[in-house]
């Protein structure tokens, strides 16, 4: 029973820092300023259980610098003007964890480089 317990308190706190997460998403979103005349149409949350995600359909100028603590997937044009796309590992330059990369035409990275342009899905580095 302990254990159970025990499995269930992880589950119900890890569900519990997601909310926190999409919680601060969503304010974060909400002292942007946006293109569409309301927020509520624009934002919808997908999926169940762990499979939550933060659904943004509407066109959104971000003018402060976002940062996000879990990925984030866009489904749609992204575009950058006035600034740079700046990609980093999270790390020192010489650290080699398999972020910081720029994958075009690859789903995912097996590799432990850092700081590459990945073409197509059979590249090497």
């Amino acid at each position: 029973k302990e254990v159970a317990i025990s499995t269930l308190e992880g589950a119900v706190s890890k569900l519990s820092d997601d909310n926190d997460v999409l919680r601060n998403e969503l304010i974060s979103i909400r002292t942007r300023r946006t293109q569409a005349t309301s927020l509520s149409g624009c934002l919808n949350v997908v999926g169940s259980g762990r499979r939550k995600e933060l659904v943004v359909k509407c066109k959104t100028d971000l003018t402060k610098q976002a940062q996000f603590r879990k990925s984030v997937r866009i489904k749609d044009d992204l575009s950058v003007t006035g600034g740079n796309l700046m990609i980093s590992n999270g790390k020192d330059f010489d650290v080699l964890n398999g972020k910081g990369n720029l994958l075009i035409g690859a789903n995912e990275v097996f590799q432990n480089g850092a700081h590459n342009i990945v073409l197509g899905s059979s590249n090497i580095f």
